[in-house]
């Protein structure tokens, strides 16, 4: 196995240096570790989806921000302009 190109490649899609280095012991060892490799490699992938969903979600939130700033930026300076005409009438 091309060790060097695959933590390099696992590096880059987020998974992290101590699963890495399990994922090298458990290689390692003489036995058959396939099956805890691939589940700590399903860990991984779900860690990474999580992460994805939240990215997404921020994502979203900016966009919608920017879709409606204009809207956002006219009420801040309606409200604002009401709040000194407010203040000098008093």
């Amino acid at each position: 196995m091309n060790w060097i190109f695959f933590i390099q490649a696992m590096r880059k899609a987020g998974v992290s240096i101590e699963a890495l280095v399990e994922f090298v012991e458990l290689y390692r060892l003489k036995t058959d570790t396939r099956a805890a490799q691939k589940q700590l490699l399903v860990e991984q992938r779900d860690k990474l989806e999580q992460q994805k969903r939240e990215i997404e979600k921020t994502l979203n939130y900016l966009n919608y921000k920017l879709d409606n700033f204009e809207n956002h930026v006219l009420n801040y300076e309606i409200e604002k302009l009401h709040y000194k005409i407010d203040k000098k009438d008093q």
